[in-house]
């Protein structure tokens, strides 16, 4: 079949559904991102009410989102492959980074190098992703980098 027409078995609509969430996990990562900077406190919540998406925790969302986007091309190349490694294995280290912080109490002074974090009663310290949040973009950065490692 050529690359575009659908297969019987749906992989083509599953792999455009992926794609869009990979879009959408990037949107999201650059809205709190921006809220950060720029101190737009509806983009940094996104929800009123919630606790706010630290700065980390956004570029992990941009990180794995553009992973994944880049994974579900039909059509994936080598060169795609390997980016898509990487941003997925960049995403895994900041996740574990973050939880060897939480493990061992200390800080490797990561939480605020892309946004000065002011501190809400949801976060136990300001710029440091929760460890649940850091947990699962460790797990998702794996999942992602390890994907298509039955193929080979």
């Amino acid at each position: 079949m050529a690359a575009g027409q659908m297969k019987p078995d749906g992989t083509l609509a599953l792999r455009r559904a992926a794609k869009l969430a990979g879009l959408f996990a990037i949107a999201v990562g650059i809205a709190a991102l921006l809220g950060w900077w720029l101190r737009l406190w509806t983009a940094v919540t996104i929800v009123p009410g919630w606790p706010p998406m630290v700065a980390n925790a956004a570029l992990m969302s941009i990180l794995s989102g553009a992973a994944l986007a880049l994974l579900a091309d039909p059509a994936l190349r080598p060169g795609s492959k390997r980016a898509a490694c990487a941003f997925s294995s960049a995403c895994a280290l900041a996740a574990a980074l973050t939880l060897v912080e939480y493990a061992l109490g200390i800080d490797l002074r990561i939480d605020q190098l892309l946004a000065r974090a002011v501190a809400t009663a949801a976060m136990r310290i300001p710029g440091r992703p929760m460890p649940h949040t850091a947990l699962a973009f460790l797990l998702l950065g794996l999942a992602l980098c390890l994907l298509d490692a039955g193929e080979r």
